[in-house]
């Protein structure tokens, strides 16, 4: 027999009984290992972060390439009577509850909210939990419900999302993705630091490392940006580079260079990091009040699968002012809250703003007139749910890196960036393009002032997916907006 440890607290109010429980049970079927540190992610860092950039997560007990759900049965998923809440971070937790207890047919199952193995959480119940705590050896027979799906690595890795969205827009040279994604490449160095690798090149050629030297190496490795460079320079174009760690997030990692020799040295410093994007950076963004900014949404994938995308966005700044050619002031480039909170000077009221914030900002100090600069915002509105949509079109039938789950739903944080318009044909003066996508986002970092944007999404997220909702934009007042339906 399992052994079983419990801890209880009723408490019952007019609307909702919560029980403060959670029951981990000693079996071969779950993990019961002692607690890793909850900082396991140390490891050499680079820059500005140095001293505090992660590296990939380990992992999961139930690795996800493991699971071939497209193999299995489809069962309809159980209806859940409870919901099993297991979330780290007090800001959302704290939400969830007071957006939960409105809901009166729920029972409430508070978990251990530490930890970073699986709960036994049994199919009935609902699992709003961490991806690492959710009950796999349920959830990957479909017989559970989740606020997580399993196989994400096409989104969550940046390499790998950009390596999906260019093989789209192969076939799809109409896609929005195809102009509206900065101009890449992957760089991957996994053989340059093993001894007895070699490497496919491009032109499909292999080429045997022997004894070669870890800088040639990695310089074979790079091969492709040294080809993207040089066709940049044969144009005359005047590029500046940013490079990024493929599963990294939260702005860790990141530098701005201008020549290979500064890449090279980052890829041979950081020989724990072996996948990278290194991309054409926007050097002529919008600015508000003189600071770059990024735009933080949230969408939300639900079940096999229907996309809704979240209008109420919100603006991070820099709270430095940007100058294009100071590339070494990070405070400037970087946009991601966390990474800015690090800054002595840092003040989220100036720093989180919202989308109209900028119409206001376009009118004050751009001069614009304001039926024109409503326009804008409305465009760039419109580009960020065309781009939204059709990034999940690129995973269909892509099960092995995108498997969404039937009853299931993901949040994610999508970030873009406004640019001055290069199309000078168009009537608008500013283009968005599409950075990355966060699976499982920290809506910590989205701030006091973002707190109503993050609680109005996850009310609306409970209502779609176990209120049983449709959200269509023209027939309710949902801030929801149905951006993707797979079709077959």
């Amino acid at each position: 027999m399992p052994s079983k440890t419990t801890a209880v607290s009723i408490r019952h109010t007019a609307k909702y009984t919560v029980f403060d429980t959670y029951e981990i049970v000693s079996s071969p079927h779950f993990f019961t290992s002692p607690q890793r540190p909850s900082n396991p992610n140390g490891g050499p860092n680079r820059g500005p972060n140095r001293g505090s950039t992660p590296q990939p997560p380990p992992p999961s007990p139930h690795p996800s390439s493991n699971y071939k759900y497209a193999s299995l049965p489809l069962p309809t998923p159980p209806t859940c009577s409870s919901i099993f809440l297991d979330i780290n971070e007090p800001y959302t937790l704290n939400l969830l509850l007071s957006i939960l207890k409105s809901k009166t047919s729920y029972t409430i199952n508070l978990g251990p909210c530490t930890g970073d193995f699986p709960i036994p959480v049994p199919p009935s119940t609902f699992q709003y939990a961490e991806y690492e705590r959710c009950n796999w050896d349920v959830l990957r027979l479909r017989k559970g419900r989740s606020s997580n799906f399993c196989v994400r690595k096409g989104l969550s890795r940046k390499a790998q999302m950009y390596n999906y969205t260019r093989r789209y827009c192969a076939k799809n040279r109409e896609s929005i993705l195809r102009t509206n994604v900065p101009e890449s490449v992957v760089v991957e160095t996994w053989a340059a630091f093993e001894e007895g690798e070699s490497v496919v090149m491009g032109d499909g050629q292999r080429v045997d490392f022997g004894n070669l030297k870890v800088e040639d190496r990695v310089k074979i490795c790079s091969g492709d940006f040294l080809q993207l460079q040089e066709e940049k320079f044969i144009k005359g174009e005047d590029v500046t580079w940013i490079v990024k760690p493929s599963s990294i997030n939260r702005g860790s990692g990141i530098e701005i260079f201008l020549v290979y020799e500064q890449l090279l040295n980052i890829l041979l410093e950081e020989r724990d990091i072996r996948e990278w994007i290194v991309s054409v950076y926007i050097d002529r963004p919008l600015l508000l009040s003189g600071r770059k900014f990024h735009i933080r949404a949230y969408v939300a994938a639900v079940g096999d699968l229907t996309v809704y995308f979240y209008d109420d966005v919100l603006c991070l700044c820099s709270g430095t002012e940007y100058d294009g050619d100071d590339v070494g002031n990070y405070y400037a480039h970087i946009t991601n809250t966390c990474y800015q909170s690090q800054d002595a000077g840092f003040n989220e009221e100036e720093c989180v703003l919202v989308l109209e914030d900028v119409e206001r900002i376009l009118v004050q100090e751009y001069g614009m007139e304001e039926g024109k600069a409503g326009k804008e915002v409305e465009n760039i509105k419109e580009q960020m749910r065309k781009l939204t949509g059709e990034l999940f079109e690129c995973y269909k039938g892509e099960t092995n890196v995108y498997d969404p789950l039937e009853g299931s739903f993901e949040h994610y944080g999508f970030d873009f960036i406004v640019a001055e318009n290069d199309d000078k044909g168009s009537e608008f003066l500013y283009k968005t393009y599409l950075l990355e996508v966060n699976p499982g986002p920290d809506f910590k970092q989205s701030g006091k002032k973002g707190e109503g944007i993050v609680k109005g999404m996850l009310e609306e997220t409970i209502d779609l997916v176990l209120g049983g909702l449709d959200f269509d934009k023209e027939k309710n007042e949902n801030v929801f907006t149905k951006v993707y339906h797979k079709k077959g």
